[in-house]
């Protein structure tokens, strides 16, 4: 993994590539966008659980 990841770090840092992952803070913040808008259709409530497809899951 570490490997893959310092690979695709460098093509990023070279412009062929844009790499969405955990560590990217845009990604962050659009799952928080996600769970601020599931509580707030359920009135504020969490949810018993949540259950989504994923590709990546990171």
């Amino acid at each position: 993994f570490d490997d893959a990841l310092e690979t695709i770090t460098q093509l990023a840092l070279n412009g062929e590539l844009y790499l969405l992952n955990s560590i990217n803070p845009y990604r962050l913040e659009g799952q928080k966008t996600i769970g601020f808008e599931l509580v707030h259709d359920l009135g504020w409530q969490s949810p018993d659980r949540v259950v989504l497809p994923v590709g990546n899951a990171g």
